[in-house]
């Protein structure tokens, strides 16, 4: 069984949270510091802060691999040349019920277990830029998640 993890990025911030929040059957969201002596509460969708889940994967260098990460592949050729590199972004597939990674440039997508070879190089919220490309590949896939 793999481990249920969640990291939150903080939109007003823009600032990544990997600890410090709890979420609560309902899906609300508390910020784990006090105010007045009271939790601050967010509700998920309140637009400051969006959940991302760990896959349950690591990538090569072994850094935990989130929905949302994009990955950096290569292919070496002889001698250890690099023949090709390439960046796929993480996201959830309904279809499938499983993360997979979709190619930024051709938005052809593969299985997420096929990038263990990859490194996270950043995610969706720190390199919103990335997305331009294949953006309507993509929201179409997170449209049907929810």
């Amino acid at each position: 069984m793999r481990e249920l993890k969640f990291r939150a990025w903080d939109v007003k911030e823009r600032t990544m949270h990997k600890a410090g929040f709890l979420i609560d059957s309902d899906g609300a969201i508390y910020d784990n510091t006090l105010c007045d002596g009271e939790i601050q509460s967010y509700s998920f969708g309140s637009g400051k802060l969006i959940l991302m889940q760990y896959t349950g994967l690591k990538d090569k260098d072994g850094k935990e691999i989130y929905e949302g990460d994009f990955l950096e592949g290569s292919e070496s050729g002889e001698f250890g040349s690099t023949l090709s590199t390439w960046i796929d972004v993480v996201v959830w597939d309904k279809e499938k019920a499983g993360f997979i990674c979709m190619d930024i440039c051709e938005g052809e997508t593969l299985d997420l277990d096929q990038a263990m070879t990859d490194k996270v190089v950043g995610n969706i919220y720190t390199h919103p830029e990335w997305l331009e490309r294949i953006k309507e590949e993509f929201d179409a896939l997170r449209s049907d998640t929810k």
